[in-house]
């Protein structure tokens, strides 16, 4: 059957508090190939339903979505998609203006990335010069003349009520015309009378949003779902807070170099407030403008737009405070149906994959933060001509994999970490893939974990606290089926404060964390508050002794990578009836009488010992078993040997 060829267009959706969808591809049109000629932004070859896609194909049909992201953004007007309150007349259209990266212009150094030499458009963009002068240096009539200019408007102050306080306000509050822009121009075709007004129950509300996100009695992020606190306006090369702005945001991945290989601009972008590290050979201005060619407006970047360190005490003060609730919440600004820019190779430069690259800890493949950055909804940034995005690099053998291994390699992790940013089934995959990733320190693994384990509410995060109390308090938040994959699937008690599950440490040192194909078993463990414990529910059955897995013999079976061993289950010392059991790890469980408690498949079960206290009984946990032949599970369900039943666990 012929391939159907189909223009594809991005429709994001938004995303709510507790539930995401992700983004939706709506066929716009659709006829056979010979008779539809279409822009190659816009085609794409769907693979048939029982055709596997290769890693190749896979990153052609990305390539073909984010063409055609770029179109669409270079055709919206935001004057005219925005929401604005007064639009009345058809807009004129904004100047074409030309934006270079080099203070030189065009005889200056040409970066190696041609989408950093210059942008050239028509939308509302000023330079990084005039952006820094100074509004006083305009005066009001002065002020009024730019804004004309760059938004393409003819307002006078008679017929803009209001407009004339807010342009004395620029030149009060010491402003440059890059700042002025920013502040004012998604509020332009609004009543200016009332934009003081709605300005400030704005800046009022989220103030409030972020004072009532963090639990500081519980120790809690309770709104996890929140925005960023801060995007970087393009067009007027600013940072501002969110809440000035009408329209979503793109967001920035990168891995920092090392710190032998950055330096500290201190920039006007962020109005001073803290250095800005970044890669000793790139420039913000030519981020700014590779971004802006590729169509974005707003962004989010870390290094503007998260507080980053200062020599000043009060600013670094600040810091700390911020970061509770900024560093556990970065993986939402990836996650709100935005495109995400990811510079693979450090921010602003040359996307390569030399021999060796990705082996450095510093590569973005590698790192701990990136793992929560990743989406299909994605841009590769910094192409040159020698990037691995077309032509020989991307050669295919005759199984419809890369040639070259290092491409190979990379694009394959990266399918993975697209996989991981998903709803994941099981818990083990994701941990698998952190505990071995490169970070500053092992706290930022813990804290990467945060969203993508689709915690409820969020620990916050505090510089300096141990890594494995940072484990604790996520293991108080997240998910409960993650808990109970820990519960029924990891084979050794914790050595840390919660014996039902392991601890940080544990995790790390773990020789193999079971994936169990990306099944999830679904077995749901309570946190219960403000008691502190944990609780499930499923089978137990009392009196059982668990022999033949006190050794390192595996089963006879030729091609066996368990243990097998037996249930006993006895009632007042008497033989009653034997199953056969099997351990897919090396621990030990000596043959000695314990509790089982199984889950609600009566596949998985967790051999324990009994433990009173003032509160009540809790189940210590020693190892963990499975069921190794289905008519076993038959016959604990026909005789009634387990009965259901609410246990804590220690």
């Amino acid at each position: 059957m012929s391939a159907l060829l189909f223009r594809l267009r991005i429709v994001p959706t938004r995303r709510s508090e507790t539930h995401s969808e992700p983004n939706i591809l709506v066929a716009q049109e659709s006829m056979p190939s010979e008779s539809l000629s279409l822009p190659s932004f816009a085609v794409i070859d769907l693979p048939s339903s029982d055709h596997a896609e290769t890693p190749a194909e896979r990153y052609a049909r990305r390539k073909a979505r984010r063409e055609e992201a770029r179109e669409l953004a270079k055709r919206e007007d935001p004057r005219v998609t925005g929401n604005y309150a007064r639009q009345t007349t058809t807009p004129k259209p904004y100047p074409e203006v030309t934006i270079y990266s080099h203070p030189q212009g065009p005889s200056g150094p040409q970066p190696a990335i041609p989408l950093q030499e210059a942008y050239v458009g028509s939308k509302p963009v000023i330079s990084s010069l005039q952006a820094s002068r100074p509004c006083s240096a305009e005066g009001v009539d002065g002020l009024l003349r730019f804004f004309n200019s760059v938004l393409a408007t003819e307002y006078t102050f008679s017929s803009q009520p209001g407009l004339q306080d807010h342009l004395q306000e620029c030149i009060d509050r010491k402003y440059d015309l890059g700042t002025a822009l920013a502040r004012l121009r998604p509020w332009w075709q609004d009543d200016f009378r009332q934009l003081q007004t709605l300005l400030d129950e704005l800046h009022k509300e989220d103030d409030e949003m972020r004072r009532s996100a963090l639990d500081t009695a519980k120790g809690q992020i309770v709104k996890p779902r929140i925005r960023p606190r801060r995007v970087w306006d393009l067009y007027s090369n600013r940072v501002l807070p969110i809440w000035l702005t009408r329209r979503d945001y793109w967001a920035v991945s990168h891995s920092w170099m090392d710190i032998r290989r950055r330096q500290l601009e201190k920039t006007p972008i962020n109005a001073y407030e803290w250095p800005v590290p970044i890669p000793d050979d790139s420039t913000l201005d030519r981020v700014r403008v590779e971004l802006l060619n590729l169509g974005a407006e707003y962004v989010w970047l870390d290094v503007l737009c998260l507080r980053q360190e200062s020599d000043d005490p009060t600013r670094e003060a600040l810091r700390l405070e911020e970061w509770k609730l900024d560093v556990p919440t970065i993986g939402n600004v990836y996650h709100q149906n935005q495109m995400i820019v990811h510079y693979y190779s450090g921010l602003g430069r040359p996307f390569r994959i030399r021999p060796g690259d990705l082996d450095s800890e510093r590569h973005w493949i590698n790192r701990a933060w990136t793992v929560q950055e990743t989406s299909s909804n994605s841009i590769t940034a910094g192409v040159a001509d020698d990037s691995p995005v077309g032509g020989e690099a991307l050669r295919v053998d005759s199984n419809g994999e890369f040639q070259d291994p290092d491409i190979r390699r990379f694009h394959n992790t990266l399918s993975l970490l697209i996989q991981y940013s998903q709803d994941l089934d099981t818990v083990f995959p994701i941990l698998d893939a952190m505990r071995h990733r490169a970070a500053v320190n092992e706290l930022d693994k813990i804290a990467g974990l945060s969203y993508l384990l689709q915690s409820p509410t969020l620990p916050p995060y505090i510089i300096e606290q141990d890594p494995e109390d940072a484990w604790l308090r996520l293991l108080q938040t997240m998910n409960g089926k993650y808990r109970g994959d820990l519960l029924f699937s990891f084979p050794t008690p914790g050595d840390g404060q919660c014996v039902w599950a392991p601890s940080w440490q544990q995790i790390k040192d773990a020789p193999v964390l079971r994936h169990r194909g990306g099944v999830g078993l679904h077995e749901n463990v309570q946190h219960v508050m403000p008691e502190d414990v944990y609780r499930s529910s499923g089978y137990r059955i009392d009196g059982c002794r668990i022999e033949g897995l006190s050794t390192h013999t595996l089963s006879h079976s030729k091609h066996s990578k368990y243990r097998s061993g037996k249930l006993l289950v006895t009632r007042n010392g008497d033989f009653k009836l034997s199953f056969e059991v099997k351990a897919l790890h090396s621990h030990l469980i000596p043959e000695d009488e314990y509790v089982v408690f199984g889950s609600r498949g009566f596949t998985h079960w967790v051999v324990g010992k009994t433990q009173i206290l003032p509160a009540g009984e809790r189940i210590v946990k020693v190892s963990a078993v499975e069921m190794a032949m289905e008519m076993d599970i038959t016959s604990i369900k026909e005789l009634a040997l387990a009965r259901w039943e609410t246990v804590e666990w220690a």
